[in-house]
């Protein structure tokens, strides 16, 4: 009789932390972009660490990241319903809730992102931008970073509530920065290991902007549950969309299915679009290459939806923009058994870390990968490299729903502007990339602009 051996795993080497609070000291002195890289150069693929006592480790190998988020709802977990800030404010939405009940909200959101309602989007994104646009002025400076939030803010309360007064959209951009800014304390500063029930300043104004956003949100449910005013926004979608029992979404469900979208929809887009004018202003060239292609696609006219297709270069300067600054740059799981990832255990339990912003820095995947150039995806680089040695979005069942409305808004809103000017980045100031909810400018991006 032949007895089949079982492999012994690896246990995962691990970084010292200090007593009972393991690496948070190191975590926030050095910053979560510098604390994950040095993991993965002394450690490797597999290293581990731990916050309080909670086991954690950074994967980032493509192979590995492939198998996790492959096998999300099998052996690993997102693990949203734990953290309260999360809960409170994204409720069951599709980026936290799980199972059965995930999917089937994935189902019923899935008709508002389909190709036709992504090209129905971009007259409001050609709208707002053109708009931006008129309020500019030759040789100002602004920062541009509050420029996009704004612009983007203007675009998702269209898309979602087809609120399109100025003064409705910056009411509920206001808040939502408020909400932005706690959460990324509370999930990304110290306020992450204080207990859920002590209250402080911060969670004062969290609460007050959820319950402000709640209000505005429930009204507006209320008011299209009694009303025939027909809307082509994308809660008339969801309202509409019935599962296979006939059943649709409950007032709750819209809620956090709103909130949710809000959050993927502008931060992401405004930050993405930020560091891409970073980008150009510090590399002329690949401006120069960037108007050459508008000029010779557009010949002066503004962009359409036909359009977007041609423009080659200008969707690899969006691939290498999330290269460098995903604004999803670091994405956890949890393992809901024990389970072997590259040879090494990991208990059940055990808090899994993939970081973008380490592994689309990796040399084996990436030349230069700390340089800047689209060109690298004009060769068919995507199809050579692993396939999650690159995953802006995520991947498995659990990628982005909205990716492709993502790319859109930002090729006719980077195209549209750099049409029309040329932003310069001044000279000394500190622009340092903040590790929050998502990857975005800690103190903004001051631009003189050009008009061509």
């Amino acid at each position: 009789m032949i007895i089949k051996e079982i492999p012994v795993t690896k246990e995962i080497p691990v970084t010292k932390g200090l007593p009972l609070i393991g690496n948070v000291a190191d975590f926030f002195a050095r910053g979560p972009l510098a604390f994950l890289t040095k993991l993965q150069t002394e450690f490797g693929d597999v290293a581990g660490f731990s916050f309080f006592g909670q086991k954690s480790v950074l994967i980032s190998h493509p192979k590995d990241i492939e198998r996790v988020l492959l096998e999300t709802g099998k052996y690993f977990y997102k693990g949203y319903d734990a953290t309260f800030v999360v809960h409170l404010v994204l409720g069951n939405g599709l980026a936290s809730s799980e199972g059965e009940f995930w999917r089937r909200q994935r189902k019923l959101a899935q008709p508002a992102f389909h190709h036709e309602r992504i090209s129905a989007y971009a007259d409001t994104i050609m709208h707002f931008t053109k708009q931006l646009l008129q309020s500019w002025q030759d040789g100002e400076v602004r920062d541009v970073h509050q420029d996009m939030m704004f612009l983007t803010q203007q675009i998702v309360a269209k898309i979602l509530l087809d609120i399109d007064v100025t003064d409705e959209a910056r009411d509920v951009g206001q808040a939502f920065d408020v909400i932005q800014q706690e959460m990324s304390t509370e999930l990304m500063g110290w306020r992450l290991f204080l207990p859920r029930f002590v209250s402080s300043p911060g969670r004062v104004r969290l609460h007050a902007a959820v319950n402000h956003l709640e209000q505005i949100l429930r009204s507006t449910i209320k008011e299209r549950r009694t009303t025939s005013n027909n809307h082509n926004d994308l809660l008339a979608i969801l309202m509409e969309a019935r599962d296979d029992d006939g059943n649709g979404m409950t007032d709750q469900q819209l809620r956090d299915e709103m909130m949710t979208f809000y959050f993927a929809g502008f931060e992401t887009t405004a930050n993405t679009l930020s560091w891409a004018w970073l980008l150009l202003s510090c590399n002329s060239d690949t401006r120069a290459k960037l108007e050459a292609e508008l000029e010779h696609t557009l010949g002066g006219s503004y962009l359409t939806f036909r359009d977007v297709r041609a423009l080659s270069y200008t969707e690899a300067i969006f691939k290498e923009t999330l290269r460098l600054y995903s604004p999803g740059w670091s994405a956890g799981r949890f393992a809901s058994e024990d389970v072997e990832i590259n040879g090494y255990k990991v208990s059940k339990g055990t808090e899994i870390w993939m970081s973008s912003w380490v592994t689309h820095r990796d040399p084996r995947w990436f030349s230069s990968p700390q340089t800047f150039i689209p060109e690298r995806w004009l060769d068919g680089l995507e199809k050579r490299i692993p396939r999650y040695a690159y995953f802006p979005f995520g991947g498995g069942s659990r990628i982005c729903i909205g990716s492709s409305l993502a790319q859109l808004a930002f090729t006719l809103i980077l195209s549209t502007i750099a049409q029309h000017y040329r932003l310069e980045v001044l000279p000394d100031q500190i622009i340092e990339p903040e590790a929050g909810i998502t990857l975005r400018p800690k103190h903004g991006i001051k631009v003189r602009i050009h008009q061509r």
